[in-house]
């Protein structure tokens, strides 16, 4: 997959910033792109009520059966304003998977089984949740499975 080409539409993702004691909402836009070996970067920017910019690392793996490719995504820790806590990720809503087509050959990225599994694609994801200023530190995981419905015949 092409560098920095986008991996999937914008999608988005909601939390929280302070300001002092007080907690308030932020929403921001997260775009996926294809990093360099096989790799994703997400791009997360807010403008209300905090200016946001932050790229996070991600990577698609092989999982154990029954479920298929999984995501793995680095969530890091962001300064909402200097001196407060650090903001918080409530909820995140984003799609990867793109192809693309070199001469007449089109590549795919992630693909879905020509055949669906009895009560649906099982779909699993990893979040880690680590501090941007130090990298190298684990950081907390996060799993979610689902069904996702077979295709109308």
């Amino acid at each position: 997959m092409p560098q920095g080409s986008k991996a999937g539409p914008v999608g988005s993702a909601s939390g929280v910033v302070s300001f002092g004691t007080e907690r308030v909402g932020e929403t921001v836009t997260v775009e996926p792109f294809f990093a360099p070996g096989g790799n994703l970067e997400f791009f997360a920017k807010g403008v209300s009520p905090v200016s946001i910019e932050v790229i996070s690392t991600g990577k698609v793996i092989n999982s154990s059966p029954p479920f298929g490719p999984t995501v793995l995504a680095a969530v890091p820790l962001v300064e909402s304003v200097p001196g407060a806590l650090d903001a918080s990720v409530k909820q995140i809503n984003v799609v990867v998977g793109a192809a693309y087509k070199k001469g007449k050959k089109t590549t795919y990225y992630i693909t879905v089984p020509k055949k669906c599994p009895k009560g649906g694609f099982p779909l699993k994801t990893v979040m880690e949740f680590g501090n941007i200023n130090n990298p190298k530190e684990p950081g907390e995981k996060a799993e979610a499975s689902y069904k996702a419905p077979c295709p109308k015949k």
